[in-house]
């Protein structure tokens, strides 16, 4: 899936370069931009997300979704769930307690419902586990976004000046408690203008934080496809393609 920014001013926090950029080149300085993102692009915001939302992870202080259970911590365009005992490729019956596998619901319209648990961090949380125990830490076993109402085409027309983002990687945290994040977008980058693709880009990198990007979901698209990969993407997730605004967009002035 990927992801489609629409474009913006400079935020004040992010200032053109002192130096004049050459009139025949788009300008590609820092700037914050509304996004669409491909399924790739998508897999890897979802797969962030879900690694906060470990129990383990808010009880390390390595999560931005401490304390917030019940609150909103996304764009009510935004339901979110885990699965083992669905149909996917690493599809589970039990997780590594022996506990069964089933349907979690994470986030319901923008609303944190539950982190994920084994049997001895929901004792700590004073609630049952989840069926997500791994071998060290709870972790999720599948990850489904749930689509849209909207056609991928339908996604495009309304950028009226965004970037289309079709994969993102080396996600890096700048703080795990307010996660503050950047990561590089890499494959295709493509700079969309009333719905269509006018030039490639290359060498920005997303400079922003999880909850921000989580709140600027703006639209989905009305189908998921299933994305896995090395790394950053390494248990199933289910996404479909994304419009995010004002997304944090920067790169350098060389």
């Amino acid at each position: 899936m990927g992801s489609l920014v629409p474009r913006s001013s400079p935020s004040s926090s992010r200032r053109r370069p002192d130096r004049k950029p050459d009139e025949s080149q788009p300008w590609r300085g820092p700037r914050s931009r509304p996004r669409r993102a491909d399924t790739q692009s998508s897999s890897t915001h979802s797969f962030s997300v879900r690694c906060r939302l470990s129990a383990w992870a808010v009880l390390a202080g390595l999560s931005p979704f401490g304390k917030k259970i019940g609150k909103r911590v996304a764009s009510s365009q935004l339901t979110l769930y885990d699965d083992g005992s669905a149909d996917s490729i690493a599809r589970k019956r039990f997780d590594a307690e022996g506990v069964p596998t089933r349907r979690n619901l994470l986030v319901n319209k923008g609303i944190l419902k539950t982190y994920l648990h084994n049997t001895s961090t929901a004792k700590k949380f004073k609630t049952k586990t989840t069926g997500n125990a791994g071998l060290v830490a709870p972790d999720s076993h599948a990850v489904f976004v749930k689509p849209g109402d909207r056609s991928r085409d339908e996604i495009f027309s309304e950028v009226k000046d965004g970037l289309w983002l079709t994969n993102t990687w080396y996600t890096r945290y700048q703080s795990y408690v307010t996660g503050d994040l950047s990561t590089i977008p890499r494959d295709g980058i493509f700079h969309i203008r009333n719905g269509d693709v006018v030039e490639a880009w290359k060498d920005i990198r997303v400079t922003d934080n999880l909850l921000h990007l989580m709140k600027n979901i703006v639209a989905l698209s009305d189908e998921a496809e299933q994305m896995m990969w090395w790394g950053e993407v390494s248990v199933p997730n289910f996404v479909p393609y994304a419009l995010i605004k004002d997304v944090g967009i920067t790169t350098s002035n060389q």
